[in-house]
């Protein structure tokens, strides 16, 4: 890592700077980070369930969405957990307008990540943790990328969050925040569930 990325940055600062970087990095306590753990790589997508997962979500989010303040965006686009952390979900529904040039999100309202084997200790404490903590955040979505299963946590009026579970296709995952419900079958389309249990 070289010195730049050794010191301490806000988050602005991390923005700009992993533009000229490639691979996916996030900012953990002000710290630039390539996605690693352990010494293992966290991917961004990984797994072809991985990816489908997440590309199911953008594909069924979008028509339930259009025309109104909310929109679907995809893992490119970050999202600024305090003045140290950047996190880059799978997908996240923001409800503010932004500009074109914008580098993260603009009030998230929904957040999807969808676990790995590599990620999902640190997804389902850490991350899960964090965005729980954002104002703006009204559900956080964890999907298992290779059986259909969600963990849905929804903040209620009076900012107190209810976790709910969903297995199965024949679920809905349900997100009142937005006025979306995304039933399961949608979200695992073309997903290989041949190993996942019944």
């Amino acid at each position: 890592m070289t010195d730049a990325a050794r010191k301490l940055m806000t988050a602005d600062e991390f923005l700009h700077w992993r533009l000229d970087r490639p691979g996916t990095w996030e900012l953990d306590n002000g710290v630039p980070q390539r996605k690693f753990d352990n010494g293992h790589e966290l991917m961004a997508g990984g797994t072809l369930n991985h990816v489908r997962v997440a590309g199911n979500l953008i594909a069924a989010l979008r028509p339930r969405l259009r025309g109104g303040p909310c929109s679907p965006l995809g893992s490119d686009l970050a999202v600024r957990n305090t003045e140290d952390r950047v996190r880059q979900p799978d997908v996240t529904i923001a409800c503010g307008k932004g500009r074109g040039s914008d580098l993260a999100a603009t009030e998230p309202r929904v957040i999807f990540e969808v676990l790995s084997p590599s990620t999902r200790r640190y997804d389902l404490v850490k991350k899960a943790d964090e965005y729980r903590r954002m104002p703006s955040v009204r559900h956080l979505v964890l999907l298992e990328a290779d059986q259909p299963r969600a963990l849905v946590w929804t903040r209620d009026e009076d900012a107190d969050w209810r976790l709910d579970e969903v297995d199965g296709l024949g679920g809905d995952i349900l997100l009142p925040a937005v006025g979306a419900t995304l039933p399961m079958a949608e979200v695992y389309e073309d997903v290989d569930l041949a190993d996942a249990p019944a």
